[in-house]
């Protein structure tokens, strides 16, 4: 079969807009009761439960890349959407037309993709890889020459539970964290 004849346009509903937001300094200093309850919720269920969407995207971007066809596959993660349009379990006849025309509308925008590759040494991952053409931005927690700098490192303000002799991240990846949740705050 010649998959190169399928053509995969995922609409995400966007970012689950009732979540709760934790900064990463503050659950730096989260033990294990904390990350199973806090403020009336579960932030560890809350991770795992909005990452599946996420996973979905990455599978379906590998198994497009191993057929060779990675540019038949484009994932549009649209936080705008609200109501019916944003539940993942209404598949009303209503709601499907309107899916269709909300697609159709997004693909009248312009579309970009960002790669974000968390790794101590990630730096030269993607140097001269993608092709120039694409409208894709990568990024990585280091360059080529210098790895991460750690933070929320045993010593530092705020440091991680004492059960923790390691550092929760780093400063680019906490810093973007932070910004997202400020902006989304």
């Amino acid at each position: 079969m010649d998959y190169r004849q399928f053509l995969v346009i995922s609409i995400g509903t966007g970012a689950h807009k009732h979540t709760e937001r934790y900064s990463a300094r503050e659950s730096a200093r989260w033990g294990l009761l904390e990350w199973l309850w806090n403020r009336g919720k579960s932030p560890l269920v809350q991770v795992f439960r909005e990452a599946t969407s996420d996973m979905v995207d990455i599978y379906a971007s590998v198994i497009f890349q191993a057929l060779e066809s990675e540019g038949n596959y484009l994932r549009i993660q649209d936080d705008t959407l609200t109501g019916a349009a944003a539940s993942v379990d209404n598949s009303t006849k209503w709601n499907l037309r309107n899916l269709v025309r909300i697609g159709e509308n997004l693909l009248e925008k312009p579309a970009s993709r960002i790669i974000y590759v968390e790794a101590c040494e990630s730096g030269s991952i993607f140097e001269g890889l993608m092709p120039e053409d694409l409208n894709v931005y990568v990024t990585t927690a280091s360059n080529v020459v210098e790895s991460s700098w750690g933070t929320y490192c045993p010593g530092m303000d705020p440091p991680p539970p004492p059960e923790y002799m390691t550092c929760l991240g780093d400063l680019y990846s906490v810093a973007w964290m932070e910004d997202r949740f400020e902006f989304y705050t």
